[in-house]
């Protein structure tokens, strides 16, 4: 629901920024741009790939 939500702010903000820069044009990169609010960008926020741990190296001593 929340992404439903921040859907509408996110297409006015976008059309109003489209009709002052002059493109009139509604574009991924400008979508990118704009930030929504914090619920949808926490929920929309790429994770990280998880890392496994590294094995340890055993070096010889002399």
């Amino acid at each position: 629901m929340a992404a439903v939500l921040s859907l509408t702010p996110l297409i006015r903000q976008a059309a109003i920024t489209a009709v002052l820069n002059g493109t009139e044009r509604i574009t991924r990169t400008l979508l990118d741009g704009i930030r929504l609010d914090h619920l949808a960008e926490q929920h929309h926020r790429p994770t990280p790939a998880p890392t496994r741990p590294r094995a340890r190296v055993r070096t010889r001593q002399p």
